[in-house]
């Protein structure tokens, strides 16, 4: 299983990353960062739910954070782990049997 570009998306507010996790049904992960607030938001076709998460608040220092979505597959359990230091937006990808994961990382500077 490979990650896909990303593709970033720069709105007047927020910004949006946008990237694809292929497997037998199509999966998207979504970055928001608007206002003060980061959000990642799963969505998959298996499950038509749609999570969306604060990821962090920004009061101007540096913050690092991190947080793990569990996404549904037909016969594994795929994670998502993103952290963030304030430059850098970092992102690992694995199925629960598989290391080690997948990494991306996206500069925001």
């Amino acid at each position: 299983m490979s990650v896909t570009r990303p593709r970033t998306t720069i709105k007047r507010d927020y910004f949006i990353v946008d990237f694809d996790v292929p497997s037998a049904d199509e999966r998207a992960f979504f970055i928001e960062l608007r206002g003060e607030a980061l959000h990642v938001r799963g969505r998959y076709t298996a499950d038509v739910s749609h999570q969306r998460h604060s990821f962090y608040s920004r009061g101007g220092a540096k913050i690092d954070a991190t947080y793990k979505i569990p996404v549904p597959v037909t016969d594994n359990v795929r994670y998502i782990h993103a952290s963030y230091d304030g430059d850098t937006l970092r992102f690992s990808f694995r199925r629960a049997d598989e290391y080690p994961a997948r990494r991306l990382e996206i500069d925001l500077r």
